[in-house]
């Protein structure tokens, strides 16, 4: 019967256990050196910046700029070998400009 309690209880302190290291302010990636007052941004995240350079190839970079580069990593002659289709439509050709007697 004692076990039918510790059981539950044991399984929702491993979850918020699991769950509090996941979640919350990364001291890590803050530049304690940094004064707030001053530059907060370098002090909030000062430390991930130095852990992650930007390339100088890039003015910035985010989540599409990774999808890209995997896109063109995937097919790299996609953006340059193929030559983009003409639309055809109903109305493009000849006899539809006519007019019908």
């Amino acid at each position: 019967m004692k076990l039918k309690t510790i059981l539950p209880v044991m399984a929702i302190a491993i979850t918020q256990t699991a769950a509090a290291q996941s979640i919350g302010i990364k001291l890590e990636n803050m530049n304690p050196t940094a004064k707030p007052g001053t530059d907060f941004y370098e002090y909030a995240c000062g430390g991930w910046l130095k852990a992650n350079p930007l390339g100088p190839e890039y003015a910035r970079f985010g989540s599409f700029n990774t999808v890209d580069e995997e896109n063109n990593r995937r097919s790299p002659s996609s953006k340059t070998s193929q030559a983009p289709s003409p639309r055809k439509s109903a109305t493009s050709t000849p006899s539809a400009w006519t007019p019908s007697a």
